[in-house]
């Protein structure tokens, strides 16, 4: 399943100017579309959803928004916060900063395995720096080719496919297994028969 972003509009039509954007001057696709990518890993991930559906592969568009960046912030909290309540509720003793510690390092690792199990696609998102937090964050046989074509066009296409040209830290089998070999690993039916064949 292939994550994309979106953003609401209210009622403004989604082709006006800065619609779905808090800030009028700046158009949505700039901050909204990388957060709106960045809201739904959190959500599947605090839900409990990764956790239950561990089978199911998802793709996130843009390379995972600022999921990269923001990994250590994604997790899921609810064993902390049940043993904080039950410590204010007198349900049990209040818990110690050892076992806080100890909860919140759990979470932190179990977080980083789900979203290391994700995909994520380069659509203009192979600035190096971007694409140094992604490589520490998913083997690169998670990372799959993205262009946002048509909507950014022959440019976005361009830029996108230069990134990953110029990016020094991948091997060149990474490079290839990004630019088409990992999307035929995870949908084998794409794969040509005669090729198969070879």
């Amino acid at each position: 399943m292939h994550i994309h972003p979106t953003v609401f509009t209210g009622g403004r039509i989604a082709t006006q100017p800065a619609a779905g954007s808090p800030v009028a001057a700046l158009e949505p696709s700039l901050l909204e579309f990388v957060f709106d990518t960045t809201r739904a890993a959190a959500n599947l991930m605090v839900s409990g959803t990764l956790n239950r559906y561990r089978d199911v592969r998802l793709i996130l568009a843009h390379a995972g928004g600022t999921v990269p960046y923001l990994r250590s912030r994604i997790l899921d909290r609810r064993a902390i916060l049940r043993a904080v309540r039950a410590g204010e509720d007198g349900a049990a003793p209040p818990p110690t900063p050892e076992r806080l510690r100890g909860l919140m390092e759990a979470g932190l690792l179990q977080g980083r395995r789900r979203l290391r199990a994700l995909y994520y696609d380069t659509a203009l998102s192979t600035d190096d720096a971007l694409l140094r937090c992604l490589n520490d964050l998913a083997p690169s046989s998670h990372i799959l080719l993205g262009t946002d074509f048509p909507f950014a066009q022959d440019v976005g296409a361009m830029v996108t496919i230069d990134g990953l040209r110029r990016y020094e830290g991948f091997l060149e089998s990474d490079r290839r297994a990004i630019e088409g070999g990992n999307a035929l690993a995870l949908f084998p039916r794409l794969d040509p028969p005669i090729r198969r064949a070879a």
